[in-house]
């Protein structure tokens, strides 16, 4: 934990802090459905009890930001979670086995890089249906091959070391050595780009809520932005606070990650001029 001793790392951890607050206990900050009509519309902030005011249909602003930060949270932890499982699987498997196997993974990686991303997901969504697995799985789709590329690089600077030969020639099984020897060794700078890979998902989410692709029964941010950007003269606070809310999201997951990141070349520069 020597990356916190940095200011970026300390301010990144307090910011995640106070989203998985958010998330965590959005019901009790906001108990009000952030989808219920309770006031006159377009209420400016402060006015009549409501801190971020009142959108053009007269629901709560600060309640949509609360329960937004849930549905952020939710779907970025999910979609580092499928985009490492598909990502970190095909590059182990690809560095590992080499030969034809990891000719055809590469290939396969490289033909989703080369498709936009954003172009993918929009297609994806507008025949399956936008809800909250399908935007996890379209993300996730869309993410993978960054880190596949990534665990395919450390597995072939990891598949020749001593203590992988070591367990070979004692007939542990492939799958045992890449779990158990090489795995753990590749992981520290597989946890900086999932962790990034959060970040990434939440802004893919929010791009996707803006063009109206996101889950029709959750409040998210990106939706917020989207309901407000034609009233943004006369009601800027619609766009504002959920606008706001997603740039310091983002901003904290990377100031901690990268200075994760810088903590960890630091170390491994040390590590190799011993």
């Amino acid at each position: 934990m020597r990356f916190l001793r940095k200011p970026s790392g300390l301010i990144g951890l307090i910011g995640i802090a106070c989203l998985l607050l958010l998330a965590l206990f959005a019901n009790i900050l906001a108990p009000a459905d952030p989808w219920a009509i309770g006031a006159r519309p377009l209420l400016a902030p402060l006015e009549k009890g409501y801190i971020f005011g009142t959108d053009s249909l007269g629901r709560d602003v600060a309640a949509g930001v609360i329960h937004g930060a849930r549905v952020s949270v939710f779907i970025g932890v999910a979609s580092a979670l499928a985009t490492g499982l598909i990502g970190v699987t095909m590059g182990l498997v690809a560095g590992y086995a080499g030969g034809w196997l990891d000719a055809a993974l590469t290939r396969t990686t490289e033909f989703f890089q080369v498709i936009p991303a954003i172009v993918l997901a929009v297609v994806v969504l507008s025949f399956a249906g936008p809800n909250m697995i399908t935007i996890i799985l379209v993300i996730a789709l869309i993410s993978w091959p960054p880190i596949a590329r990534l665990a395919r690089a450390e597995t072939m600077a990891l598949r020749h070391r001593e203590f992988v030969m070591a367990a070979r020639l004692q007939g542990e099984s492939r799958l045992s050595i890449l779990t158990g020897h090489i795995l753990p060794n590749a992981a520290p700078p597989l946890i900086a780009a999932l962790s990034l890979s959060i970040a990434t998902a939440i802004l893919t989410e929010s791009a996707l809520a803006f063009l109206g692709l996101g889950d029709p029964n959750t409040m998210s941010w990106g939706y917020m932005i989207g309901s407000g950007r034609t009233m943004m003269r006369q009601a800027w606070w619609i766009t504002a606070f959920p606008g706001v809310a997603l740039m310091l999201s983002v901003l904290c997951i990377n100031l901690a990650t990268g200075a994760y990141s810088d903590d960890l070349t630091q170390r491994l520069t040390q590590k190799g001029s011993q």
